[in-house]
């Protein structure tokens, strides 16, 4: 294998960096292992590497610190999210249906297509009155 180059402000290969990027992208330690490297290994091989490799405390950090700066970037939190659906339910070059149906979308999110309750107060009296014929008075 070609000697890998280290960055100093790491203390990580090339090589290792990849895996951490391939692990961060869900991937399995053995696949990201074989990705990063080219290894042609066997199974067990791949196995034992990529664990070797997700055991180094410098792995680990860079793993930890690529993950905290892509974090914000690759989940969307429920205000981005609705900040979204305004921008398409807003846009009017979008299909009507599909911007009814992110007004849909964004209801549910809040709670704003729930029925409204109403409440009703002295029914059973008054059905009292209907059923006796309501000569009460």
């Amino acid at each position: 294998m070609a000697k890998d180059y280290h960055f100093k402000s790491t203390g990580l290969s090339v090589k290792e960096m990849a895996f951490c990027g391939h692990v961060l992208d869900g991937m399995k330690l053995m696949d990201a292992f074989k990705a990063a490297t080219g290894s042609k290994g066997n199974q067990n091989t791949l196995k034992r590497e990529g664990c070797a490799l997700m055991a180094k405390p410098t792995v680990v950090a860079y793993c930890e610190k690529l993950n905290s700066q892509t974090e914000g970037k690759r989940s969307l939190n429920r205000a981005k999210k609705r900040d979204l659906l305004a921008e398409f339910a807003e846009n009017e070059d979008s299909d009507v249906k599909a911007r009814i149906k992110a007004i849909e979308v964004d209801n549910l999110m809040t709670g704003d297509n729930k029925p409204q309750v109403v409440e009703v107060t002295g029914l059973s009296a008054l059905l009292d009155r209907v059923r006796s014929g309501g000569d009460d008075e």
